[in-house]
C-alpha cells in the first residue's frame, strides 16, 4: 500500500500577499536565519564541549590528589607520631 502524500494548497499570506516571488524571499530569508542560528548554536555547543573538557581535567586531577592525601593520611598512625615538648624559656628579667 503506497504512503499517502501530503497535498500543498496556497493561501494567501498574512497582509494578501499571494505572490509567488514573495513568497519566495520570505522562505529564503527563513532560511537564512535558521543557518545563522545553527551557526550561533555551533559556537555555543563548541565552547560548552571545551569547557566540559577542562572540568573533567580538573576533576580527574582533583580525585588524584585526593585520593594520594587519602593514602597519606591512612598511613600515619597517631600512637606513633612524635610531639614536641614544650619548654618554657622566660625572655623576660
Amino acid at each position: 500500500m503506497p504512503l499517502a502524500k501530503a497535498v500543498v494548497e496556497r493561501s494567501a499570506l498574512p497582509g494578501g500577499l499571494v505572490d509567488s516571488e514573495r513568497l519566495n524571499v520570505i522562505v529564503i530569508d527563513a532560511l537564512r536565519q535558521l543557518a545563522r542560528l545553527t551557526a550561533v548554536c555551533d559556537v555555543m555547543f563548541t565552547e560548552l564541549l571545551t569547557d566540559t573538557a577542562h572540568l573533567a581535567d580538573r576533576l580527574t586531577s582533583l580525585t588524584a590528589r585526593t585520593t594520594k592525601l587519602a593514602d597519606r593520611l591512612e598511613s600515619l598512625d597517631a600512637l606513633n607520631v612524635t610531639v614536641r615538648t614544650y619548654t618554657h624559656t622566660s625572655t623576660c628579667s
